[in-house]
């Protein structure tokens, strides 16, 4: 195992040490979220937010222009969630899961801090909760035992990926993050753009330094990525990969698709997959 193995392998332990720790916390967000889910009529994915924000007493969801991704107000008749409106869709869905997650997860305290506003709350705190309701909101659109059936265990399969998201209408972060939470499948995702004739990774789950990431690169020419962009499904082959620390080897399987899932000629999903 050389240098960016072990960094990969490291931060992903970090990452898994930290949520196993709210483990406990999570189990019971998730058994009130399974009540209110069956109060909701709506137990399966394309998961109908607009029934479960109606569960947990919100009286309307509302697109309307934000400078940010999304909120909950407080109105004459009782409690809003509001979504900018220039989210594509799933975005927009997954906006309006995080923020039924902050009902679950603050509960009554939540109207003392729209009250109050943040301003007391530590930055530390408010990223712990911000980070409980994005995992809290997988958990609302992607039921864990739905996500498993339409996985093959032992087989990456990045257009079963791209198909869950289209059907449960979320962004594809949403699914990989499920199954790398999860540990569905022994892989790291990496998110590509093109530009200026080279490939530039963005986004990996499970996440790593922002620094470390802005320096990755293909180190043989990007073959397998650039499969994927002519050939438009899913292709399978060996990338090597450089860093600061060396180059790795890898059994890379890549998909040309934009972050909702879209074709693209631009992005790609990769699947890093470890022995």
């Amino acid at each position: 195992m050389n240098k960016n193995t072990r960094y990969f392998e490291a931060w992903s332990e970090r990452i898994r040490e930290k949520r196993r720790g709210g483990d406990a916390d999570l189990a019971e967000l998730v058994r009130r979220l399974e009540i209110a889910k069956v109060r909701a009529g709506s137990t399966k994915p394309p998961i109908d937010l607009g029934a479960l924000a109606r569960a947990a007493s919100v009286v309307g969801v509302v697109q309307t222009e934000l400078a940010f991704r999304g909120r909950i107000v407080e109105d004459g008749h009782g409690l809003v969630i509001e979504v900018n409106a220039s989210l594509p869709r799933p975005e927009q869905r997954f906006t309006v899961a995080h923020e039924i997650a902050h009902l679950f997860v603050e509960g009554d305290s939540l109207r003392g801090t729209m009250r109050k506003g943040r301003g007391r709350i530590t930055r530390q705190r408010h990223a712990a909760v911000e980070a409980l309701c994005d995992r809290l909101a997988g958990e609302i659109l992607v039921p864990r035992q739905w996500l498993k059936q339409r996985l093959e265990r032992d087989r990456v399969a990045l257009e079963t990926v791209r198909k869950s998201a289209l059907e449960a209408e979320v962004p594809i972060g949403c699914i990989v993050r499920r199954i790398v939470d999860d540990g569905l499948w022994r892989v790291r995702f990496i998110r590509w753009v093109m530009g200026d004739g080279r490939f530039s990774a963005v986004e990996s789950w499970p996440e790593v330094g922002e620094d470390f990431l802005a320096q990755l690169e293909c180190a043989a020419g990007a073959s397998v990525l650039k499969r994927a962009i002519l050939e438009g499904q899913p292709v399978e082959g060996h990338e090597r990969l450089r860093s600061r620390d060396g180059e790795t080897e890898y059994l890379i399987q890549c998909l040309a698709i934009d972050a909702q899932g879209m074709r693209s000629q631009t992005e790609i999903l990769s699947a890093l997959v470890f022995d």
